[in-house]
């Protein structure tokens, strides 16, 4: 008997300040090893001040926040072990696991339609 495994597409953009992102890191990587490397990340910082306030997140620093939330991304999806030390993320030397397929990382999509946001996607 043969068994088959089907992963469905999905499109979605994963708005940055709601998420645990060393746990983030880690099922993107999952989703990356399941799916042969054809994973695709789109991340945005969403729009409304009404959402961070209820995510309990200052909605004046979001872009600062964003620009540390990809640093360490791309760490954590590089580097064993990883260590940072930021104003919004730390984390401790620890080795983070899986790592992508995709080197270095997979390709990130950000939603983006501001000049600093603009900016933000060019890195």
């Amino acid at each position: 008997m043969r068994c088959w495994f089907i992963l469905l597409a999905r499109t979605s953009i994963i708005n940055l300040p709601w998420y645990n992102l060393v746990l983030l890191a880690r099922r993107l990587s999952t989703l990356d090893v399941l799916s042969a490397g054809r994973l695709r990340v789109g991340l945005g910082i969403g729009w409304s001040s009404d959402e961070y306030e209820a995510a309990g997140v200052p909605w004046h620093e979001r872009g600062k926040r964003a620009d540390e939330f990809l640093q360490l991304l791309k760490q954590i999806w590089a580097n064993d072990p990883v260590e940072f030390r930021g104003k919004y993320y730390r984390v401790p030397k620890s080795f983070i696991g899986p790592k992508p397929i995709q080197k270095p990382h997979p390709p990130i999509y950000m939603a983006a339609y501001t000049p600093s946001a603009m900016r933000r996607v060019a890195h």
